[in-house]
């Protein structure tokens, strides 16, 4: 199931309030990671049925890996 523009939009958008996600600062807390997976799939739920903790992961998802190299 492809990625549309505005779901990869919305996916990068909410990945960017949560910097435990990036930030190495704050990347050493696996219980704010967890909350920060289970914010990014619950609000793409709306537009994306489908979508698992897996897409929501920046170490799984390539959208997100890709993004996370601009970090």
């Amino acid at each position: 199931d492809d990625w549309s523009t505005e779901h990869i939009s919305l996916l990068i958008e909410i990945y960017q309030q949560h910097p435990c996600l990036y930030g190495v600062k704050y990347y050493h807390s696996k219980i704010k990671w967890s909350a920060a997976i289970t914010a990014i799939v619950k609000a793409l739920k709306p537009l994306r049925s489908t979508v698992t903790e897996q897409e929501g992961d920046p170490n799984k998802n390539d959208v997100l890996s890709e993004v996370d190299e601009e970090f």
